[in-house]
């Protein structure tokens, strides 16, 4: 894998740098936007505001999963065009990131149905937690002392707790079986349809290697992140300090000074660390074709 990046490195990170720019600079205003509605639209909810909750927060909620959808589309653009890099680079070849990127255009339109299709489910799960989160929100501030009131709120968190590892169990395990999907994609010109049965036969038997090398490298990327993003958390703990306006100037400016140390350090360790699991699903699509040809 190490060789494989060598060899490419400069693609690879120019790729990881495209997916480290429109997700942090694309998601930072969506979500910056829409929290600042959230925060004014729990201001103007009643006391018994779950069903005016559900209404207002629909709409919010759509608009906010269908601006994502460019973030989704990019990453797995740039994944896929990673995958024929290191293809190429295993096999002897030569593909630019223009070429890559043309080349696996056609297959990231038919993935637009996969995203709108997940856009959808997940818009309606933020929709209904939503909804309820505001409606408690606004009871228990205009009933404080309300017990009642405050454990149902626990109740219902604590038992969502479950529910959140059982899918997160279920979406890490798919995600170890449909590990080599864009390589199969890249390689055999499969649909997603036909590429993901085609993942989950080339992994079988070799799921407790792809897991680990998952947990690994996801697991060091997360450390490195938290660790550059440490200059912003510092500047933030600055706000604590405002006494005056001209203090509060000055803090804000040592903020946005931090949170773009932070942002561009990420956007850094993004592009760099980015390409190595399509690299190494490349690697494993490669290794482990051979041993279950396609039919």
């Amino acid at each position: 894998m190490f060789a494989t990046y060598k060899a490419r490195w400069h693609s690879f990170i120019g790729l990881g740098l495209m997916v480290g720019v429109v997700t942090f600079v694309w998601t930072t205003v969506v979500t910056g936007l829409w929290m600042w509605w959230l925060f004014a639209l729990i201001d103007r909810l009643g006391p018994d505001a779950s069903v005016a909750a559900l209404g207002a927060v629909g709409p919010a909620v759509g608009l906010l999963c269908v601006a994502l959808i460019p973030v989704m589309l990019a990453g797995w653009w740039a994944n896929l065009a990673i995958c024929t890099v290191a293809d190429a680079a295993l096999t002897e070849q030569t593909v630019t990131i223009k070429e890559a990127l043309k080349l696996t255009w056609h297959r990231l339109l038919s993935l637009i149905p996969v995203v709108a299709a997940i856009m959808v489910v997940v818009g309606l799960l933020v929709w209904a937690w939503m909804a309820w989160l505001l409606g408690s929100v606004s009871r228990l501030a205009a009933t404080p002392n309300n017990d009642q009131a405050i454990w149902q709120v626990v109740g219902v968190s604590l038992a969502l707790i479950p529910v959140v590892l059982v899918l997160s169990v279920v979406a890490y395990f798919l995600t170890v079986k449909w590990f080599v999907t864009f390589p199969v994609m890249v390689v055999e010109q499969a649909s997603l349809v036909k590429a993901l049965g085609r993942s989950w036969q080339i992994v079988k038997g070799a799921s407790g290697m792809v897991f680990l090398m998952i947990l690994v490298v996801g697991f060091a990327a997360g450390m490195i992140n938290q660790i550059v993003a440490v200059p912003g958390s510092l500047m933030m703990m600055s706000v604590g300090t405002i006494n005056s306006p001209a203090s509060a100037m000055a803090v804000l400016g040592q903020v946005i000074i931090g949170l773009a140390i932070s942002l561009g350090l990420v956007c850094v360790v993004t592009a760099v660390t980015t390409p190595i699991l399509p690299i190494l699903s490349q690697v494993v699509y490669r290794d482990r074709a051979r041993w279950a040809p396609a039919s």
